[in-house]
């Protein structure tokens, strides 16, 4: 779902959009591309969220 509001509200305001959802972070663009993804297309990046830990500690 995250990913699909994004890819909306990068049309409609015809910038990247970047929201997160639990440990993750996404960001969508929309435009035209040059390289081998021509025409205007959505690329959604997902990365970790900065500044959570990916180590569990017991106890």
């Amino acid at each position: 779902m995250l990913a699909l509001n994004l890819h909306q509200a990068s049309l409609l305001a015809d910038a990247p959009r970047r929201g997160g959802a639990g440990r993750i972070l996404m960001l969508c663009e929309t435009g035209p591309r040059t390289d081998a993804l021509r025409d205007d297309r959505t690329v959604c990046r997902v990365a970790p969220r900065p500044g959570l830990s990916r180590i569990r500690r017991a106890g």
